[in-house]
Protein backbone atom coordinates (compact mmCIF):
# COMPACT_ATOMS: atom_id res chain seq x y z
CA UNK A 1 0.00 0.00 0.00
CA UNK A 2 2.17 3.26 -1.48
CA UNK A 3 1.74 6.34 1.52
CA UNK A 4 0.08 9.38 -0.45
CA UNK A 5 2.29 11.74 -2.38
CA UNK A 6 0.73 14.62 -0.13
CA UNK A 7 1.67 13.14 3.32
CA UNK A 8 5.59 14.50 2.53
CA UNK A 9 6.07 16.21 5.72
CA UNK A 10 5.27 12.50 7.62
CA UNK A 11 8.28 10.92 7.23
CA UNK A 12 7.61 7.52 9.82
CA UNK A 13 6.74 4.13 8.16
CA UNK A 14 4.74 3.06 10.98
CA UNK A 15 2.73 6.39 10.87
CA UNK A 16 2.05 6.28 6.89
CA UNK A 17 1.10 2.91 7.63
CA UNK A 18 -1.51 3.54 9.92
CA UNK A 19 -2.78 6.55 8.09
CA UNK A 20 -3.59 4.37 4.68
CA UNK A 21 -5.04 1.78 6.70
CA UNK A 22 -7.64 4.18 8.18
CA UNK A 23 -8.34 5.61 4.54
CA UNK A 24 -8.64 2.12 3.02
CA UNK A 25 -11.41 1.42 6.10
CA UNK A 26 -13.39 4.58 5.46
CA UNK A 27 -13.41 4.49 1.42
CA UNK A 28 -15.09 0.94 1.80
CA UNK A 29 -17.38 1.67 4.70
CA UNK A 30 -15.58 -0.66 7.23
CA UNK A 31 -15.85 1.95 9.80
CA UNK A 32 -18.94 4.35 9.90
CA UNK A 33 -20.99 6.29 12.23
CA UNK A 34 -19.43 9.41 13.67
CA UNK A 35 -18.61 7.90 16.91
CA UNK A 36 -16.06 5.32 15.58
CA UNK A 37 -15.01 7.23 12.97
CA UNK A 38 -14.30 9.99 15.50
CA UNK A 39 -12.21 7.78 18.01
CA UNK A 40 -10.54 6.22 14.83
CA UNK A 41 -9.33 10.05 14.16
CA UNK A 42 -8.27 11.13 17.39
CA UNK A 43 -6.14 7.92 17.87
CA UNK A 44 -4.75 8.13 14.59
CA UNK A 45 -3.45 11.79 15.03
CA UNK A 46 -1.98 10.66 18.95
CA UNK A 47 0.37 8.41 16.65
CA UNK A 48 1.06 11.13 14.16
CA UNK A 49 2.27 13.58 16.96
CA UNK A 50 3.44 11.01 18.98
CA UNK A 51 5.92 10.15 16.35
CA UNK A 52 6.67 13.53 14.31
CA UNK A 53 10.18 15.11 14.49
CA UNK A 54 9.65 18.68 14.45
CA UNK A 55 11.79 21.79 14.88
CA UNK A 56 8.60 24.25 14.75
CA UNK A 57 5.21 23.91 15.30
CA UNK A 58 4.31 25.26 12.25
CA UNK A 59 5.58 21.84 10.95
CA UNK A 60 3.32 19.66 13.38
CA UNK A 61 0.41 21.63 12.26
CA UNK A 62 0.94 21.36 8.70
CA UNK A 63 1.49 17.64 9.16
CA UNK A 64 -1.70 17.19 10.90
CA UNK A 65 -3.25 19.28 8.51
CA UNK A 66 -2.25 17.34 5.30
CA UNK A 67 -3.76 14.22 7.70
CA UNK A 68 -7.15 15.93 7.76
CA UNK A 69 -6.82 16.62 3.83
CA UNK A 70 -6.39 12.97 3.38
CA UNK A 71 -9.16 11.83 5.34
CA UNK A 72 -11.73 14.21 3.90
CA UNK A 73 -10.64 13.30 0.28
CA UNK A 74 -11.29 9.26 1.56
CA UNK A 75 -14.60 9.85 2.52
CA UNK A 76 -16.09 13.70 1.83
CA UNK A 77 -19.48 12.47 3.18
CA UNK A 78 -18.14 11.36 6.87
CA UNK A 79 -17.85 14.56 8.63
CA UNK A 80 -16.76 13.05 11.89
CA UNK A 81 -13.17 12.96 10.88
CA UNK A 82 -12.68 16.67 9.81
CA UNK A 83 -14.58 17.78 13.33
CA UNK A 84 -11.83 16.12 15.16
CA UNK A 85 -9.26 17.29 13.13
CA UNK A 86 -10.53 20.85 13.72
CA UNK A 87 -10.39 20.55 17.36
CA UNK A 88 -7.17 19.00 17.72
CA UNK A 89 -5.45 21.45 15.36
CA UNK A 90 -7.23 24.13 18.31
CA UNK A 91 -5.93 22.30 21.02
CA UNK A 92 -2.26 21.82 19.46
CA UNK A 93 -2.38 26.05 18.99
CA UNK A 94 -3.49 26.81 22.68
CA UNK A 95 -0.62 24.09 24.01
CA UNK A 96 1.79 25.55 22.22
CA UNK A 97 0.63 29.43 23.28
CA UNK A 98 0.41 28.26 26.74
CA UNK A 99 3.57 26.72 26.66
CA UNK A 100 5.50 29.75 25.29
CA UNK A 101 3.64 32.50 27.49
CA UNK A 102 4.97 30.46 30.84
CA UNK A 103 8.28 29.77 28.62
CA UNK A 104 8.52 33.80 28.97
CA UNK A 105 6.94 34.17 32.34
CA UNK A 106 9.53 31.49 34.06
CA UNK A 107 12.61 33.49 31.98
CA UNK A 108 11.42 37.21 33.20
CA UNK A 109 11.13 35.92 36.48
CA UNK A 110 14.79 35.00 36.22
CA UNK A 111 15.80 38.39 35.01
CA UNK A 112 14.00 40.84 37.41
CA UNK A 113 14.91 43.92 35.02
CA UNK A 114 12.74 42.75 32.32
CA UNK A 115 8.85 42.66 32.03
CA UNK A 116 6.53 39.82 33.21
CA UNK A 117 4.45 38.51 30.17
CA UNK A 118 1.70 39.58 32.24
CA UNK A 119 2.81 43.16 31.89
CA UNK A 120 3.29 43.17 28.59
CA UNK A 121 -0.09 42.35 27.99
CA UNK A 122 -2.12 43.42 30.02
CA UNK A 123 -2.46 47.44 29.57
CA UNK A 124 -4.57 50.22 30.75
CA UNK A 125 -8.00 48.68 29.57
CA UNK A 126 -7.58 45.22 30.94
CA UNK A 127 -11.01 44.96 31.47
CA UNK A 128 -11.62 45.47 27.91
CA UNK A 129 -8.84 42.50 27.00
CA UNK A 130 -10.55 40.39 29.43
CA UNK A 131 -13.68 40.52 27.50
CA UNK A 132 -12.62 40.26 24.22
CA UNK A 133 -10.80 36.87 24.92
CA UNK A 134 -13.84 35.65 26.79
CA UNK A 135 -15.70 36.43 23.54
CA UNK A 136 -12.89 35.41 21.32
CA UNK A 137 -13.13 31.45 23.28
CA UNK A 138 -16.87 31.91 22.93
CA UNK A 139 -17.43 31.81 26.61
CA UNK A 140 -16.79 28.25 26.63
CA UNK A 141 -17.41 26.36 29.87
CA UNK A 142 -13.89 24.22 29.14
CA UNK A 143 -11.25 25.67 31.14
CA UNK A 144 -8.93 27.72 28.87
CA UNK A 145 -5.39 26.30 29.21
CA UNK A 146 -3.40 29.49 29.76
CA UNK A 147 -2.53 30.41 33.06
CA UNK A 148 -4.67 32.64 35.31
CA UNK A 149 -3.84 36.27 34.99
CA UNK A 150 -2.74 36.35 30.61
CA UNK A 151 -5.91 37.56 29.46
CA UNK A 152 -4.24 39.93 26.37
CA UNK A 153 -5.78 39.44 23.07
CA UNK A 154 -3.73 37.14 20.32
CA UNK A 155 -2.04 39.32 17.58
CA UNK A 156 -4.11 42.11 15.12
CA UNK A 157 -6.73 41.97 17.60
CA UNK A 158 -7.63 45.37 19.20
CA UNK A 159 -8.97 46.49 22.88
CA UNK A 160 -12.47 46.22 21.68
CA UNK A 161 -11.94 42.53 21.01
CA UNK A 162 -12.47 43.11 17.04
CA UNK A 163 -9.78 42.25 14.72
CA UNK A 164 -7.85 45.24 13.48
CA UNK A 165 -6.93 43.38 9.76
CA UNK A 166 -10.54 42.84 7.64
CA UNK A 167 -10.49 39.53 7.33
CA UNK A 168 -10.58 36.93 4.01
CA UNK A 169 -13.43 34.41 4.02
CA UNK A 170 -12.63 31.13 3.41
CA UNK A 171 -13.94 29.22 0.47
CA UNK A 172 -17.30 27.33 0.87
CA UNK A 173 -15.93 23.72 -0.20
CA UNK A 174 -11.78 24.07 1.78
CA UNK A 175 -11.63 22.34 4.84
CA UNK A 176 -10.57 24.87 7.67
CA UNK A 177 -7.35 22.73 7.57
CA UNK A 178 -6.45 24.10 4.54
CA UNK A 179 -7.21 27.94 5.01
CA UNK A 180 -4.33 30.71 6.09
CA UNK A 181 -3.67 31.24 9.13
CA UNK A 182 -4.38 34.80 10.19
CA UNK A 183 -2.69 34.48 13.64
CA UNK A 184 0.55 32.76 14.08
CA UNK A 185 1.80 34.74 17.39
CA UNK A 186 3.26 32.64 19.75
CA UNK A 187 3.87 29.77 17.18
CA UNK A 188 7.47 29.79 16.52
CA UNK A 189 10.09 27.64 16.50
CA UNK A 190 11.28 28.22 20.47
CA UNK A 191 11.68 24.39 22.13
CA UNK A 192 8.96 23.39 20.18
CA UNK A 193 9.52 19.57 20.54
CA UNK A 194 9.34 20.58 24.37
CA UNK A 195 5.44 20.69 24.38
CA UNK A 196 5.17 17.16 22.89
CA UNK A 197 3.90 15.26 26.04
CA UNK A 198 1.29 18.42 26.36
CA UNK A 199 0.03 17.93 22.88
CA UNK A 200 -0.69 13.84 23.92
CA UNK A 201 -2.38 14.57 26.80
CA UNK A 202 -4.72 17.27 24.79
CA UNK A 203 -5.52 14.49 22.72
CA UNK A 204 -5.75 12.31 25.11
CA UNK A 205 -8.72 14.30 26.79
CA UNK A 206 -10.27 14.69 23.31
CA UNK A 207 -10.42 10.79 23.18
CA UNK A 208 -12.06 10.95 26.77
CA UNK A 209 -14.60 13.46 25.97
CA UNK A 210 -15.59 11.17 22.30
CA UNK A 211 -15.42 8.01 24.92
CA UNK A 212 -17.42 9.20 27.17
CA UNK A 213 -20.15 11.56 25.21
CA UNK A 214 -22.94 9.19 25.55
CA UNK A 215 -23.18 8.82 29.37
CA UNK A 216 -22.89 12.77 29.75
CA UNK A 217 -26.04 13.39 27.33
CA UNK A 218 -27.88 10.65 29.08
CA UNK A 219 -27.44 12.04 32.17
CA UNK A 220 -29.62 14.85 31.21
CA UNK A 221 -32.50 12.69 31.20
CA UNK A 222 -34.09 13.29 34.21
CA UNK A 223 -34.40 17.16 33.31
CA UNK A 224 -36.31 16.08 29.52
CA UNK A 225 -38.42 13.00 30.63
CA UNK A 226 -41.08 12.62 33.38
CA UNK A 227 -43.40 9.82 34.18
CA UNK A 228 -46.46 8.54 32.16
CA UNK A 229 -44.82 10.24 28.75
CA UNK A 230 -44.70 8.51 25.77
CA UNK A 231 -41.64 8.70 23.79
CA UNK A 232 -41.24 8.59 20.19
CA UNK A 233 -37.94 7.39 18.37
CA UNK A 234 -36.80 5.75 15.11
CA UNK A 235 -33.47 3.43 14.63
CA UNK A 236 -30.94 2.52 16.66
CA UNK A 237 -28.87 5.35 18.52
CA UNK A 238 -26.88 4.39 21.46
CA UNK A 239 -26.88 7.95 22.69
CA UNK A 240 -30.87 7.72 22.78
CA UNK A 241 -30.61 3.96 24.14
CA UNK A 242 -28.36 5.34 27.40
CA UNK A 243 -30.41 8.54 27.78
CA UNK A 244 -33.61 6.25 27.72
CA UNK A 245 -32.17 3.81 30.12
CA UNK A 246 -31.05 6.29 32.20
CA UNK A 247 -34.59 8.41 32.90
CA UNK A 248 -35.40 4.65 33.23
CA UNK A 249 -34.20 4.79 36.68
CA UNK A 250 -36.46 6.84 38.41
CA UNK A 251 -39.58 7.51 35.62
CA UNK A 252 -42.21 5.44 34.37
CA UNK A 253 -42.94 6.01 30.57
CA UNK A 254 -43.51 4.33 26.91
CA UNK A 255 -41.40 4.55 24.34
CA UNK A 256 -42.80 3.77 20.72
CA UNK A 257 -40.05 2.78 18.12
CA UNK A 258 -40.54 3.03 14.32
CA UNK A 259 -38.64 -0.11 12.46
CA UNK A 260 -36.96 1.89 10.43
CA UNK A 261 -36.82 0.58 7.34
CA UNK A 262 -34.21 -0.53 5.07
CA UNK A 263 -32.30 -1.34 7.64
CA UNK A 264 -34.74 -2.54 10.72
CA UNK A 265 -32.30 -0.99 13.32
CA UNK A 266 -35.25 -0.33 15.42
CA UNK A 267 -35.78 -4.19 16.04
CA UNK A 268 -32.24 -3.78 17.60
CA UNK A 269 -33.43 -1.32 19.87
CA UNK A 270 -36.72 -2.63 20.96
CA UNK A 271 -35.23 -5.63 22.35
CA UNK A 272 -32.32 -3.53 24.28
CA UNK A 273 -35.44 -1.48 25.97
CA UNK A 274 -37.94 -4.27 26.60
CA UNK A 275 -34.69 -6.51 28.36
CA UNK A 276 -33.70 -3.74 30.25
CA UNK A 277 -34.10 -3.67 34.21
CA UNK A 278 -36.13 -2.12 34.91
CA UNK A 279 -37.59 -3.18 31.78
CA UNK A 280 -39.29 -0.34 29.89
CA UNK A 281 -41.99 -0.37 28.22
CA UNK A 282 -41.53 -0.49 23.79
CA UNK A 283 -43.69 -0.62 21.57
CA UNK A 284 -42.51 -1.44 17.92
CA UNK A 285 -44.47 -0.08 14.55
CA UNK A 286 -44.04 0.14 10.70
CA UNK A 287 -42.56 3.31 9.86
CA UNK A 288 -46.20 4.16 7.59
CA UNK A 289 -47.56 4.49 11.20
CA UNK A 290 -45.60 7.33 12.34
CA UNK A 291 -48.17 9.98 11.60
CA UNK A 292 -51.06 8.02 13.45
CA UNK A 293 -48.98 7.94 16.43
CA UNK A 294 -47.05 10.82 16.95
CA UNK A 295 -50.53 12.57 18.16
CA UNK A 296 -50.39 10.54 21.28
CA UNK A 297 -46.85 11.50 22.09
CA UNK A 298 -45.61 13.94 24.03
CA UNK A 299 -41.59 14.18 22.94
CA UNK A 300 -39.95 12.39 19.75
CA UNK A 301 -36.18 11.56 20.13
CA UNK A 302 -33.98 11.99 16.93
CA UNK A 303 -30.92 10.32 16.60
CA UNK A 304 -28.35 12.48 14.03
CA UNK A 305 -24.65 11.46 12.22
CA UNK A 306 -23.83 15.38 12.06
CA UNK A 307 -24.81 18.80 13.39
CA UNK A 308 -24.54 21.68 10.71
CA UNK A 309 -23.82 25.18 11.67
CA UNK A 310 -27.16 26.25 10.50
CA UNK A 311 -28.48 24.32 13.36
CA UNK A 312 -29.52 21.46 10.56
CA UNK A 313 -29.13 17.89 11.02
CA UNK A 314 -28.31 14.88 9.02
CA UNK A 315 -30.24 11.90 10.36
CA UNK A 316 -31.47 8.49 9.43
CA UNK A 317 -33.97 7.87 6.54
CA UNK A 318 -37.30 8.65 8.00
CA UNK A 319 -36.25 11.70 10.26
CA UNK A 320 -37.80 14.22 8.19
CA UNK A 321 -41.11 12.13 8.02
CA UNK A 322 -40.93 11.87 11.78
CA UNK A 323 -40.12 15.43 12.22
CA UNK A 324 -42.79 17.06 10.02
CA UNK A 325 -45.40 14.53 11.71
CA UNK A 326 -44.19 16.26 14.81
CA UNK A 327 -43.95 19.44 14.02
CA UNK A 328 -47.86 19.30 12.53
CA UNK A 329 -49.05 18.11 15.81
CA UNK A 330 -46.95 20.42 18.41
CA UNK A 331 -44.58 17.63 19.35
CA UNK A 332 -41.58 18.48 21.13
CA UNK A 333 -38.74 17.85 18.82
CA UNK A 334 -35.28 16.69 20.98
CA UNK A 335 -32.16 16.06 19.41
CA UNK A 336 -29.59 14.09 21.38
CA UNK A 337 -25.83 14.00 20.13
CA UNK A 338 -22.21 14.80 21.62
CA UNK A 339 -20.81 18.32 20.21
CA UNK A 340 -18.09 16.32 18.40
CA UNK A 341 -20.46 15.85 16.05
CA UNK A 342 -20.78 19.81 15.25
CA UNK A 343 -19.51 20.57 12.13
CA UNK A 344 -19.25 24.24 10.35
CA UNK A 345 -20.50 22.48 7.28
CA UNK A 346 -24.18 23.10 5.79
CA UNK A 347 -26.08 20.85 3.59
CA UNK A 348 -24.69 21.60 -0.24
CA UNK A 349 -26.42 18.74 -1.80
CA UNK A 350 -30.70 19.28 -1.69
CA UNK A 351 -33.53 19.95 0.01
CA UNK A 352 -34.15 16.58 1.58
CA UNK A 353 -31.40 14.29 1.46
CA UNK A 354 -27.53 14.02 2.88
CA UNK A 355 -25.96 12.79 -0.30
CA UNK A 356 -25.05 9.42 0.68
CA UNK A 357 -27.14 6.59 -0.92
CA UNK A 358 -26.95 3.03 0.06
CA UNK A 359 -26.96 0.12 -2.20
CA UNK A 360 -30.67 0.16 -4.37
CA UNK A 361 -30.74 -3.91 -3.77
CA UNK A 362 -31.46 -3.22 0.17
CA UNK A 363 -34.71 -1.24 -1.26
CA UNK A 364 -35.86 -3.62 -4.45
CA UNK A 365 -34.37 -6.91 -4.61
CA UNK A 366 -33.22 -7.91 -7.75
CA UNK A 367 -36.03 -10.48 -8.52
CA UNK A 368 -38.64 -7.88 -7.56
CA UNK A 369 -38.00 -5.62 -9.75
CA UNK A 370 -38.54 -7.43 -13.33
CA UNK A 371 -38.27 -5.54 -16.10
CA UNK A 372 -39.17 -2.07 -14.23
CA UNK A 373 -35.64 -1.89 -13.24
CA UNK A 374 -34.57 -0.48 -16.73
CA UNK A 375 -37.12 2.05 -16.65
CA UNK A 376 -37.09 3.19 -12.84
CA UNK A 377 -34.15 4.50 -10.44
CA UNK A 378 -34.36 3.54 -7.03
CA UNK A 379 -32.95 5.75 -4.68
CA UNK A 380 -32.18 4.60 -1.05
CA UNK A 381 -30.90 7.57 1.01
CA UNK A 382 -29.04 7.08 3.89
CA UNK A 383 -29.58 10.49 5.77
CA UNK A 384 -32.50 12.92 5.77
CA UNK A 385 -31.73 16.32 6.02
CA UNK A 386 -33.57 17.50 8.90
CA UNK A 387 -34.05 21.81 8.82
CA UNK A 388 -33.33 23.99 11.91
CA UNK A 389 -37.40 25.08 11.56
CA UNK A 390 -37.96 21.22 12.74
CA UNK A 391 -36.10 20.96 15.90
CA UNK A 392 -36.88 22.28 19.02
CA UNK A 393 -33.60 21.63 21.78
CA UNK A 394 -30.28 20.25 21.02
CA UNK A 395 -29.38 17.81 24.02
CA UNK A 396 -25.31 17.56 24.21
CA UNK A 397 -22.55 16.51 26.43
CA UNK A 398 -22.23 19.84 27.21
CA UNK A 399 -25.61 21.50 28.25
CA UNK A 400 -28.44 21.97 25.93
CA UNK A 401 -28.76 24.54 23.25
CA UNK A 402 -31.06 25.84 20.83
CA UNK A 403 -30.88 25.56 16.85
CA UNK A 404 -30.27 28.93 16.60
CA UNK A 405 -27.39 28.50 19.46
CA UNK A 406 -25.30 26.10 16.85
CA UNK A 407 -23.57 28.48 15.02
CA UNK A 408 -22.23 30.02 18.07
CA UNK A 409 -20.74 26.93 19.56
CA UNK A 410 -18.99 26.09 15.77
Amino acid sequence: MAPSASLGSIRNRATLRSIEVLKEKLRRRQISGSHAVSLETATLLKLVVSNAKFSSIDELINSVKEVGRELTLAQPKEFASGNIVRKILRLIREEYRAFVIQSQSTSSNSNPSSLSSSQLLLGPSSSALSLSTFLLHGGSSRSTRIPTGIVGPPAGVTSTGFSSATPTPAPVDVPEWEWEDNDKSGLGGKKASNVKPHLIGAIDEVIDEVMSAVDNVAKGAGSHIHSTEIIITLGHSKTIEAFLKHAAKDRKFTVIIAETAPSLSGHSLARSLSSHVPPIPTLLIPDSNLFAFIPRCTKLLLPCSTILSTGGIFAPSGSLLAAKAAKAHSVQVIVCAGQYKLTPSWNKYQEFGAGDFGPPGEVLGFGEGGKIGDVVEVVNPRFDYVGPELLDVFLTDHGDHAPSYIYRLV
